[in-house]
């Protein structure tokens, strides 16, 4: 249900396939493996969330971090999760969804997603959250 995802507000605590990532530790983003992805953000029912897809070893990807973290802070209340999901630990995604690079940024609303290719700054990464979330 939408209540237990809600629940879950900080980083940590997120359920089935949440694993401890150190680039997020701390961030209140939760890191999903491909269990927790299945799980958590590609059923009909899921909330809404903006989705990292990221791999460990990529400099761009840990530049990126603060400002995803920045971002979760300023959609917390909206409805809007902020997730990130290590495509190390979830290949079956990355071919999936046909993410090619990292880091890979998407807007998932009850198993559909839509791709971003804007700056990825706090401010534009949630307005893009918030008018993807009003579409919805």
């Amino acid at each position: 249900g939408a209540a237990s995802a809600a629940a879950s507000g900080g980083g940590g605590g997120g359920g089935v396939g949440t694993i401890h990532s150190p680039e997020y530790a701390g961030t209140g983003v939760d890191v999903l493996d491909g269990r927790g992805f299945a799980a958590q953000l590609s059923s009909a029912d899921a909330a809404p969330a903006l989705v990292v897809f990221f791999a460990p070893w990529c400099g761009h990807c840990k530049k990126m971090v603060p400002e995803v973290a920045k971002a979760a802070s300023k959609l917390r209340g909206s409805g809007v999760r902020v997730v990130a999901v290590d495509c190390d630990r979830a290949p079956e995604v990355a071919r999936a969804l046909g993410i090619k690079g990292y880091p890979t940024v998407k807007f998932m609303a009850r198993g559909k997603a839509s791709g971003y290719e804007g700056p990825r700054t706090a401010l534009q990464l949630a307005s893009f959250a918030q008018s993807r979330a009003a579409l919805d």
